[in-house]
């Protein structure tokens, strides 16, 4: 499952009062989120990624994602089995004279369990129990 989603951040967000995006996503393992930058951002907008109040990427707490002409794109494996199954897309803009948008995406697999068994097989190349 891939969510893409587009957050059109105003010019002179302050971090303290950030654009906020809710993602609603379904159950599932997130295996890779993509943070995108087009070309003008500059460095000058910022992103985070937060799920129940807790910044969840970057994993460092005082971080965030900024760059120009780029897209993040994270390895992750992160279980998303209870409520809220929504991730919070964080971010401000010191550019005090343009908007700007950022892509974020969340490639997702199913928490069935041979579906697991299978992604754990391919990465750590031995079988499972859930096999």
């Amino acid at each position: 499952m891939d969510y893409n989603v587009t957050l059109s951040v105003p010019a002179s967000t302050l971090a303290a009062v950030p654009s906020i995006l809710p993602v609603l996503l379904t159950k599932g393992l997130i295996v890779e989120v993509r943070v995108g930058f087009p070309d003008g951002c500059a460095d000058l907008v910022h992103v985070v990624i937060v799920r129940g109040g807790h910044q969840v990427w970057p994993t460092n707490p005082s971080g965030s994602y900024a760059w120009n002409d780029y897209v993040y794109e994270i390895a992750a494996s992160y279980v998303l089995d209870d409520q809220p199954l929504t991730m919070k897309v964080v971010a401000w803009n010191e550019d005090t004279a343009n908007a700007h948008l950022v892509t974020v995406g969340f490639n997702l697999l199913p928490l069935e369990p041979t579906v697991l068994a299978r992604f754990v097989q391919a990465v750590l190349g031995r079988p499972t129990r859930w096999g």
